[in-house]
C-alpha cells in the first residue's frame, strides 16, 4: 500500500534500517494519563517467522501494505493480506510469519499501553478475531499512517499528545466497525454452532482420547464434512487445532508447575513423552526442557 512506506523511508528505513524500529520511553504523564508508544518500526520480511513473549500490559498493532502473512493466536490461524491487520493482547502466546508462496511481507507494527487501553481493547475483543481490513484511502488506514508519522519523530515536544490522540481514534474506529468481524473473509463470520461446539470440546477436553470419528459421532456429522467445514472456518484441521490447544497447555504447565515433561505429555493428552518433546519442539522451535529454563532464568 503506497501510504505506508512513504512514512516508512522518511522514518524508520532512514534511521534504522529496512527491518528497524524505535523504543519509547514515555513520560510519567504519559504513563498515568494517556495512550502511549512502547516501540514501533517498518518492516520488510520473506520467508520469516516471528514468535512474540508474553509481555505484560502490552498490545501489538500490525498493519500490511505488501505481500501476505499469518497470524497464530488464541488457538486460531489468520492470513492478512494487503491492507488487513491484526491488534492482539500481548499477554497470549502468538506468533506470525510470512506466508507459503508469498515472495515477502511488508507491515508497520505498533506495540502500545496505557491505564485505559484495556477498556477500549475489550470492547474491541468481542468479535473473538483480531484482524480487521483498512483498505487504502480509509479512515483507518489514513490514521494507521499518521501513527507512523509520528513515532517517526521520535521525540518532538507534542509526539505523546498526538500518539495517545492517534491512537485513541484508531481503537474507535476498530470497536465502530465491528473489530474482527470486518475481517477477509466473509465465510468464516457465521461458522456453523458445531464448529465453535467442537473448538469448546477440544479446549475442556484436550487431556482425553480424542478422534476425528470419535468427534464426528459426538456432532452427528461426516467426519469428512467435519474435517473440511472446521479447516474453511478456523485454518485448522481438527488435529492442528488439537495439537495447538496440547501445546499451550504444556507450556503453561512448564511456566508454573514443577510437573516433569513425561507427567505434562500425559496431562496434556500428547501421551508419549518422545513424541510430546517432538511435537513441541517442531512448532516452538525449542524442546520443552529448554522452555522452561528460559522463563525460570527470565
Amino acid at each position: 500500500m503506497a501510504p505506508i512506506p512513504d512514512f516508512g523511508e522518511a522514518g524508520f528505513r532512514q534511521d534504522y534500517g529496512e527491518n528497524g524500529g524505535v523504543f519509547f520511553t514515555p513520560s510519567n504523564t504519559a504513563k498515568s494519563n494517556y495512550l502511549y508508544l512502547k516501540c514501533a518500526g517498518c518492516r520488510e520480511a520473506g520467508q520469516t517467522f516471528f514468535s512474540g513473549q508474553p509481555v505484560k500490559d502490552s498490545h501489538m498493532l500490525l498493519y500490511t501494505y505488501s505481500g501476505e502473512g499469518e497470524l497464530e493466536y488464541m488457538d486460531r490461524r489468520f492470513t492478512l493480506g494487503v491492507g488487513d491487520g491484526f491488534l492482539i493482547d500481548c499477554r497470549q502466546p502468538y506468533s506470525y510469519r510470512s506466508s507459503e508462496g508469498s515472495d515477502s511481507w511488508d507491515f508497520v507494527w505498533f506495540n502500545m499501553g496505557g491505564n485505559s487501553f484495556g477498556v477500549y481493547y475489550s470492547q474491541f475483543a468481542v468479535a473473538r478475531k483480531p484482524v480487521f481490513h483498512a483498505g487504502e484511502g480509509s479512515e483507518l488506514a489514513e490514521l494507521i499512517q499518521r501513527l507512523g508519522r509520528i513515532a517517526a519523530q521520535k521525540s518532538s515536544g507534542q509526539s505523546e499528545l498526538l500518539a495517545s490522540t492517534t491512537i485513541i481514534c484508531i481503537l474507535t474506529q476498530l470497536i465502530l466497525l465491528g473489530g474482527g468481524r470486518t475481517s477477509m473473509n466473509a465465510e468464516r463470520r457465521s461458522a456453523p454452532a458445531y464448529i465453535d461446539g467442537i473448538m469448546e470440546r477440544m479446549t475442556s477436553g484436550y487431556a482425553g482420547h480424542i478422534t476425528l470419528d470419535s468427534l464426528a459421532a459426538e456432532f452427528n456429522v461426516s467426519k469428512y464434512h467435519l474435517s473440511r467445514e472446521f479447516k474453511k472456518y478456523t485454518g485448522y484441521s481438527p488435529n492442528e487445532y488439537l495439537i495447538s490447544v496440547r501445546i499451550n497447555r504444556a507450556k503453561e504447565l512448564l511456566r508454573r508447575t514443577n510437573y516433569s515433561v513425561g507427567e505434562i505429555s500425559q496431562l496434556t493428552g500428547c501421551g508419549d513423552v518422545n513424541h510430546f518433546i517432538q511435537l513441541f519442539k517442531s512448532r516452538e522451535k525449542t524442546t520443552p526442557a529448554a522452555f522452561r529454563r528460559h522463563w525460570q532464568d527470565g
